[in-house]
């Protein structure tokens, strides 16, 4: 029940979806669809969406929605900067000398090379090891990095790193502690 009486008979119905999973786009849209098209509900929440979540677009008028808030969901704390590292290709043979800064594990903080460097262009970087996590899965650009002073880098550095990152959907577990 609501604090003025039960939830049926109440003027403003509301519902809180908390853990909401599709198999895929379509199934995600159809159950959006669903949920939308019940009439006894007056307003739907989501507490925990991505940033770049498309529900918005689903609206006839996306700017009526409310944002609450931005809230951590979960973090993630990258053990071995070396191997992530490794998984990154440069184009050209280029290679970027990017010097990271681990205030806790002591055997990441060094200047680690991405890329072959056969070129014989090697740019070069510095970043904590927390914001290049938050670049490696997707909360932050390079150049976002760069511009709040969390990435030390030229242009060119910004713009490798930058169109050498997976595209796609920014990372979002939906699980909250």
């Amino acid at each position: 029940t609501l604090a003025d009486g039960p939830w049926f008979t109440a003027s403003e119905r509301r519902a809180e979806i908390d853990d909401f999973v599709a198999h895929d786009a379509t199934t995600w849209r159809a159950l959006i669809h669903y949920l939308a098209s019940r009439d006894i509900l007056h307003h739907v929440v989501f507490p925990t969406r991505p940033e770049d979540d498309p529900l918005p677009l689903l609206t006839d008028n996306p700017r009526a929605l409310v944002i609450s808030g931005r809230r951590d969901e979960s973090w993630v704390r990258i053990i071995d900067v070396g191997l992530v590292l490794s998984r990154l290709a440069l184009r050209d043979g280029s290679a970027i000398d990017l010097k990271v800064n681990d205030p806790i594990l002591a055997e990441n903080s060094r200047i680690w090379r991405i890329g072959t460097g056969y070129s014989g262009k090697v740019l070069r970087a510095e970043i904590e090891t927390g914001d290049l996590a938050s670049w490696v899965f997707g909360a932050a650009s390079a150049a976002e990095l760069q511009a709040a002073g969390r990435l030390y880098a030229s242009d060119d550095v910004v713009y490798e790193l930058d169109s050498r990152h997976p595209k796609g959907s920014k990372s979002h577990s939906g699980i909250s502690f």
